[in-house]
């Protein structure tokens, strides 16, 4: 692995390797720091911080997913997301420069990072606590790590 932040590298693995569409939920995303031994405290509001801190040539991408129904975190292009979400919410890191996009079927979750996170903790504290990091699209449920995602996690 490179000085890239897990969570990038594994969103870049899991779409590169077509295991994801559009990205991995926030609750997936903290498991996969717990599974590695990078346990998070606070973990939603220090992936996020993570997130808006990064500074690559790609952008981080909020969005709610279409395949199954909850927030993702993805990476695309910077050029991309400049180019065609303008409109959206976006996030800057300490550079000045933009490393989040909050595209239009997410923003209610707020324009502003403390709304973000207070809906996320409303949305998956609990999942998180009980270790269910990972949505079963075919039950419509949370779950804990199958042996082939944390095998998947350990590929990076």
């Amino acid at each position: 692995m490179n000085d890239s932040p897990i969570w990038y590298e594994q969103i870049a693995f899991q779409k590169k390797n077509k295991y994801i569409t559009n990205g991995l939920t926030i609750p997936y995303l903290i498991g996969i720091y717990k599974l590695l031994n990078h346990t998070l405290e606070n973990p939603i509001k220090s992936l996020l911080n993570k997130i808006i801190e990064s500074d690559f040539d790609k952008c981080a991408v909020l969005q709610k997913c279409p395949q199954i129904g909850h927030y993702v975190v993805g990476i695309d292009n910077r050029e991309f997301c400049e180019r065609f979400m303008k409109k959206d919410i976006q996030f800057r890191n300490s550079k000045g420069n933009t490393s989040l996009f909050i595209t239009l079927n997410a923003n209610n979750l707020g324009d502003n990072v403390e709304k973000i996170i207070k809906e996320f903790e409303n949305l998956y504290s609990e999942l998180i606590q009980n270790d269910q990091h990972s949505w079963n699209n075919k039950l419509k449920k949370w779950e804990e790590f199958g042996q082939s995602e944390i095998e998947r996690i350990n590929k990076v």
